[in-house]
């Protein structure tokens, strides 16, 4: 009897950690959103797709603190409106990376609505394709993404932001984007990956680590993301 009460101890000790980890996760991003919402001109739905607010956060904070100026997202929503609504007037661009043109113009329509210059987003619709010639993996059509940045002379971009494809495409469908995008970057970037409580975004975020030589940082409480920069860098990661 004393060994099935210690039991149920222990299981309430570990409900009531997961519940107060899950409430303060909840007043991080309620936090996160009363900063955001004053932004912008207009309402934006959110969905249960959307980069948790104290994500947006702090990528707003790597613009401010560390001075980021061009961006590439893979997966474009909320996170594009609100980090160019809190970095109006400062030159940063966006260049968003989607397969679905329906979703791409709805974003294009909600910065139109806000009035962002044009000149601080692109949008590239770049279809999923099986990657690299394999039967397992898929990711947006290397091709596209190509020819926009060579024509687009897009180079030395300082944040990569990767919240897609989704992951149900197939097993770690987003690990792709680092060693494609790389190339555009520059030195001392930073990474961030969404959706990191999943073990196959912290899978992606290991292996980046390890093959391209950088630190990595995950944080569940703030953001669900997992934070990548080269180990030589003097920046910071940025925490809201």
């Amino acid at each position: 009897m004393r060994k099935l009460y210690e039991k149920f101890e222990a299981l309430g000790r570990h409900i009531n950690r997961g519940l107060h980890q899950d409430m303060y996760r909840e007043l991080v991003d309620l936090a996160a959103l009363q900063r955001l919402v004053p932004l912008t001109r207009a309402y934006h739905p959110w969905s249960s797709f959307a980069m948790r607010p104290s994500a947006i956060s702090l990528l707003i904070n790597e613009v401010y603190l560390n001075g980021a100026m061009q961006i590439i997202e893979c997966g474009v929503g909320l996170s594009t409106v609100y980090t160019l609504a809190a970095t109006r007037g400062r030159g940063v661009r966006i260049i968003g990376i989607d397969d679905d043109a329906n979703w791409i113009e709805n974003i294009r329509h909600a910065c139109i609505d806000e009035g962002f210059d044009e000149a601080c987003y692109d949008f590239i619709c770049a279809p999923i394709r099986p990657y690299s010639g394999s039967t397992e993996q898929s990711w947006y059509d290397v091709e596209v993404i190509q020819d926009f940045m060579n024509d687009h002379s897009i180079s030395n971009v300082d944040l990569l932001v990767v919240d897609g494809p989704k992951n149900k495409l197939c097993e770690q469908a987003r690990m792709p984007a680092l060693p494609e995008l790389r190339r555009f970057l520059n030195s001392d970037h930073l990474v961030v990956l969404d959706d990191i409580q999943r073990s196959s975004e912290t899978a992606i975020a290991k292996s980046w680590a390890q093959s391209f030589d950088m630190n990595l940082r995950i944080e569940h409480d703030v953001g669900g993301v997992g934070l990548l920069r080269s180990k030589g860098s003097l920046k910071k990661m940025v925490i809201v």
